[in-house]
């Protein structure tokens, strides 16, 4: 790591009051689906588990999360994490800003994604009992950081619903929304 001349200080100070910034898993940081991609894997290498599946999500989305990645270990190096946003996570990470993982994938995957990457200080992920998608999502952000004391990025209508702060959106199609609406949008 190199040292920081004087110049680069006050910049890293101001970065570091910066608020947390959430970052999606599904669709933002990976340009897949990490539930689809951990139930295929499961179907093909236990096809049987294809009966199980509708009693596993008569108890629950969550539940259904649970027992697939009870099954399935999935290897996080070879994700297709999208190649314009975890360079861009990173920067914020290494400038000193909190990186917090937010998704609805389970806790299991999400904390091995967070320390295959190394560049979030915290993960909110769904686990038994709690699936972490659209508004759980946003009122367990809101309970932790406050209605505007985060920022975020994602891919869900959700993050525009519920977040008031500044938006970066990856999905395009979103984009002019939220431009409308007077956020400030990545890149």
């Amino acid at each position: 790591m190199r040292a920081q001349n004087q110049d680069e200080m006050p910049a890293l100070q101001e970065r570091r009051s910066d608020p947390p910034l959430c970052v999606d898993l599904d669709g933002t940081l990976l340009k897949s689906d990490l539930l689809v991609e951990s139930l295929l894997l499961m179907l093909k290498r236990q096809p049987w588990t294809l009966f199980l599946l509708p009693w596993w999500l008569l108890r629950g989305k969550a539940h259904l999360k649970h027992e697939i990645a009870r099954r399935v270990e999935v290897d996080v190096s070879l994700l297709p994490y999208h190649p314009q946003v975890l360079p861009w996570v990173r920067e914020e990470h290494q400038a000193g800003r909190q990186v917090v993982l937010a998704t609805a994938s389970h806790e299991r995957y999400a904390q091995a994604i967070a320390a295959h990457l190394g560049c979030f200080d915290a993960v909110e992920a769904s686990r038994p009992g709690r699936n972490l998608e659209g508004r759980h999502k946003a009122a367990a952000l809101v309970a932790r950081y406050g209605a505007q004391g985060f920022d975020c990025a994602g891919n869900s209508r959700i993050w525009v619903i519920t977040h008031r702060g500044q938006m970066h959106d990856v999905r395009w199609s979103l984009r002019y929304a939220i431009a409308i609406a007077g956020w400030r949008v990545w890149p």
